[in-house]
């Protein structure tokens, strides 16, 4: 089974309190990823 995950700096979180939508896009610009492949 292989889960997907996604995360960007915390410090982006900063940028919610001075525009949301801002922060949105940046998000997913500045998103890293990673698959995490595990067994039941």
């Amino acid at each position: 089974m292989v889960k997907t995950v996604h995360w960007h700096h915390p410090a982006l979180f900063l940028l919610w309190l001075l525009n949301p939508v801002l922060y949105v896009v940046i998000a997913l610009m500045v998103r890293k990823k990673s698959g995490l492949r595990f067994s039941l």
